[in-house]
């Protein structure tokens, strides 16, 4: 694992302000704050000392310091150890990977100005401070392993047995993308699309320098331990071969139709299956064998969006207005009217189930109880492919209702109920 502060910078604020617990200073790497106003949040979030020694903060900060005259900068991250007050003076001590010998910490002077003591090294004069939670932050991360991700260009190189992402940023239009290499693959194959093209790997930069038309890399991965020390050293070495850079090129070529092939709002089975035509691509080692990977994985595709569509609601939730009250108390001789939730498209029809058709049904409440449900019919076939809910009217017919009811029709004072609503 890379120190989590490296996939801070490069995946951007999106992630980062999102994890802050104290102190605003890393809404955006380089926005600055008011250094004093962080530092009071910062202080406050940890003096009663409830995070002391236990690694759930981090401390990310924007700072400057002098070597030999010169002005250098950085942004960075560490892991917050405790807080402690010094003759008077509030202290926040921490862990630097580093430098993991010597006392860290950040104090604020007199003059209001926060710095950071960096045992024996130049003190660092701080411009914004903020904490983050490491938990959110590594929900956010996810299994974020450095050995298997590369950074590069948008189109600077193609990674053979990978998946390429836009970085997390803020900016729309970002002009890197994250190489993700799966688990178990230990070599990659590297295809440059620019001339001295470079990318990153594990914060070091590799170049391909003069390059031709056949010029390929092999990359052997960094093997960590569970401390995350390097063991092995990733090995990079460019050769010429012009078989293997075509089948890598037809790979990729391969999978981009696969994922053209994917709507956007594709169901799960969907991206399913587009993930195991991506895994067929991956272990062909021969161009037809790429291509047929390819077009089985498509077909395959086609078929189950032909057959989801085929089961697809025609109209999504048909059914009757207001439908989920479910009984409908009417009195004797009353208009009873109810609608569907929308009309039938073209080639279908709507059959109430008392054989009116439309999406209206309206008749007299004569009976002590109707149940009342449409379904949705095809023309041409007589199939029925959708049916609503079903809803009872509940009818008072007794003798008295039915005087009642023979007296308003005189005076036209019937009711009508359209859609659960008395009129």
């Amino acid at each position: 694992k890379d120190p989590i502060h490296y996939y801070q910078l490069k995946q951007g604020s999106i992630v980062e302000q999102s994890t802050v617990a104290g102190g605003r200073g890393f809404k955006n790497l380089g926005t600055r704050y008011d250094p004093s106003s962080d530092w009071s949040e910062v202080t406050d979030y940890v003096k009663n000392h409830d995070y002391d020694n236990k690694g759930s903060l981090q401390i990310g900060y924007k700072g400057v310091y002098w070597v030999n005259n010169k002005k250098r900068n950085l942004n960075h991250a560490v892991n917050f150890l405790y807080y402690k007050e010094v003759d008077g003076q509030q202290r926040i001590y921490a862990y630097d990977n580093e430098y993991p010998d010597r006392e860290i910490y950040f104090y604020k002077d007199s003059s209001g100005t926060i710095y950071q003591s960096v045992g024996g090294a130049p003190e660092r004069r701080i411009e914004c401070i903020a904490l983050r939670d490491v938990s959110l932050y590594l929900s956010k991360a996810g299994k974020f392993d450095s050995t298997k991700s590369f950074y590069a260009e948008i189109g600077a190189i193609i990674i053979s047995n990978s998946t390429a992402y836009f970085m997390e940023t803020d900016n729309e239009d970002a002009e890197e993308v994250i190489i993700e290499v799966p688990d178990g693959v230990t070599e990659v194959t590297i295809i440059h699309q620019d001339d001295n093209a470079t990318f990153q790997y594990m914060g070091v930069e590799y170049s391909f320098d003069k390059v031709d038309d056949d010029t390929v890399g092999k990359f052997v991965l960094a093997v960590t331990d569970e401390d995350g020390s390097t063991v092995e050293q990733p090995v990079f070495e460019i050769e010429n071969d012009s078989e293997l850079k075509a089948v890598t090129e037809a790979k990729a070529a391969a999978k981009a139709e696969i994922d053209k092939a994917v709507p956007a709002d594709a169901s799960d089975a969907v991206k399913a299956l587009a993930e195991t035509a991506k895994k067929n691509i991956d272990a062909a080692t021969r161009i037809d064998e790429v291509n047929a990977a390819k077009q089985s994985g498509v077909d395959a595709i086609n078929s189950y969006l032909a057959k989801e569509s085929a089961t697809a609601p025609v109209i999504d939730g048909f059914g009757i207005v207001n439908g989920s009250k479910g009984t409908l108390n009417a009195d004797y001789k009353s208009t009873v009217i109810f609608h569907t939730t929308a009309k039938a498209p073209d080639g279908y029809k709507i059959v109430w189930s008392n054989g009116q058709e439309g999406d209206e049904c309206k008749f007299t409440a004569i009976k002590s109880e109707y149940k009342i449900s449409a379904k949705l019919v095809n023309n041409s076939t007589g199939e029925t492919v959708q049916t609503t809910e079903e809803v009872t009217v509940k009818v008072s017919a007794t003798f008295i209702a039915k005087i009642i009811a023979f007296f308003k029709s005189l005076f036209g004072s019937l009711p009508t109920y359209e859609d659960f609503k008395k009129k």
